[in-house]
């Protein structure tokens, strides 16, 4: 399964949902790692589904932000803050 927002930021620092240091509900202490959103997440508890984050409802239902996005731009980031070069090789495989 795919998550929309894979992951929240948490004083700065990536995590998945399952890090055991979030809440459940509404006030997780994560927001969206998107640097033009930063909207605190809600960190919603599976059920019939796997544990995820995902935005509150807004007023108009629209967000700017996704979690590819998120991913991307902290990359940069980090790549910005080493402020070095490397390789990244990937090994895909197919089921």
């Amino acid at each position: 399964m795919d998550l929309l927002i894979p992951y929240g930021d948490l004083k700065g620092e990536l995590v998945s949902p399952g890090d055991i240091r979030l809440r459940r509900g509404k006030n997780c202490g994560a927001v969206c790692p998107d640097i033009n959103c930063k909207k605190p997440l809600t960190l919603r508890d599976g059920g019939r589904t796997v544990t995820h984050f995902a935005h509150p409802p807004s007023e108009t239902g629209e967000y700017s932000c996704n979690g590819e996005t998120a991913l991307h731009q902290r990359m940069k980031e980090i790549l910005q803050v080493k402020n070095h070069g490397f390789f990244l090789f990937l090994y895909v495989t197919k089921k």
